[in-house]
């Protein structure tokens, strides 16, 4: 891998990139995601029962918006899921259930948070290289 770290107002983050798999975004606030074509967003969950299962479309009882899981972080009854492909708006403390498995009420007194922008007009698997030069990011296909 490829990569660099850096610090800004928003927190500190490692972007890693190896020519193969998408491009890697760590965090300090959100742990490692993958970016790709698609924005990533945090979904808060409390009172879990079924522990959800990555790949799989959840819907929200009430609002019947629509998402899937790319990432699942379990602290018992308790966690966050990292959604794509959101189709609706959840509602705070609505049930939340996997299509798989997976149920808890969803925690998002403020909505869903957005941890990742999507990258479009390159597949980030591509990237091979990636530097910090004057505040930007630079990368090589």
């Amino acid at each position: 891998y490829s990569y660099v770290n850096f610090t800004t107002s928003g927190g500190s983050f490692v972007v890693a990139v190896n020519g193969t798999d998408f491009l890697q975004l760590y965090s300090t606030t959100f742990d490692w995601s993958a970016v790709n074509g698609l924005a990533t967003y945090r979904l808060n969950f409390d009172t879990q029962t079924v522990n959800y299962v990555t790949g799989q479309t959840i819907t929200g009882g009430t609002s019947g918006a629509t998402a899937t899981v790319v990432k699942s972080i379990d602290n018992g009854t308790t966690g966050s899921l990292y959604i794509q492909s959101i189709t609706g708006t959840f509602q705070d403390n609505e049930t939340v259930t996997g299509s798989i498995a997976g149920s808890a009420k969803a925690d998002i007194p403020g909505g869903v948070v957005q941890i990742s922008a999507a990258i479009t007009g390159v597949a980030t698997s591509v990237l091979s290289h990636v530097w910090l030069y004057r505040n930007r990011l630079f990368f090589i296909e």
